[in-house]
């Protein structure tokens, strides 16, 4: 079994900031597919929800400082990874905050979900762009 990691939380996110993901995750990831929600509509809330509640202090970071928070949910995710745990499973700790790779990985697309409001960067486009261009390769192969 692999070694037990304590989960450190970026210093701008608190305890209120997860309430706030965990309500965006069950209102958005839950009804995906059912409400056809675009990533552009996922991009807007979660910006607008950030700036309103001061999450993440948004107003005050860099893209460096996004992309720093995001390498530590990536360095979190091959943590869990190795440590042979579930990759499924969500448990709670003693304050019922959730934990696991589906939450780590919930923090990674929030992230880049909010990154992606404040620089007014179009996901949405560029996945499906991407997304042609790996067809057309797995074609020509």
């Amino acid at each position: 079994m692999g070694k037990l990691f304590v989960r450190r939380t970026p210093p701008f996110i608190n305890t209120k900031e997860h309430e706030i993901i965990s309500h965006i995750l069950k209102k958005y990831f839950s009804t995906f597919v059912e409400e056809n929600l675009t990533i552009k509509s996922l991009i807007d809330d979660v910006y607008n929800i950030a700036k309103k509640n001061g999450m993440s202090k948004s107003n005050n970071l860099t893209a460096t400082d996004y992309i720093s928070s995001m390498h530590i949910d990536v360095n979190e995710i091959l943590k869990w990874c190795i440590s042979g745990k579930s990759l499924s499973e969500v448990s709670f700790d003693k304050n019922n905050e959730p934990y696991g790779l589906p939450i780590a990985l919930a923090d990674l697309v929030l992230k880049i979900v909010e990154f992606c409001g404040k620089y007014n960067i179009d996901l949405e486009s560029a996945i499906e762009t991407r997304l042609e261009f790996l067809k057309k390769s797995i074609d020509n192969a």
